[in-house]
């Protein structure tokens, strides 16, 4: 969605200029699997996803930690603003 202007979410990724600036799944990995783990034994496999902190920001390590569904979905741009 931020790379493929064919992706049906494009427009409010890649099209807004947001990118992913991990360069792989490893480097992701890299930053992002302790506070996964973390996340994951308080909340739960399926009550674990990725939020961005700053919803115009892009996906690196200083604007993404995991949050609940639920405070996923109130991060959501126009929700609190």
């Amino acid at each position: 969605r931020c790379n493929s202007p064919k992706h049906e979410s494009y427009k409010n990724y890649g099209g807004r200029g947001i990118k992913c600036l991990w360069k792989n799944f490893e480097e992701f990995k890299t930053d992002m699997v302790d506070s996964y783990l973390e996340h994951c034994k308080k909340f739960g496999v399926k009550n674990t996803t990725i939020d961005r902190i700053n919803n115009d920001g892009n996906y690196e390590k200083s604007n993404c930690r995991w949050v609940t569904r639920r405070a996923n979905v109130l991060n959501m741009r126009g929700i609190n603003k």
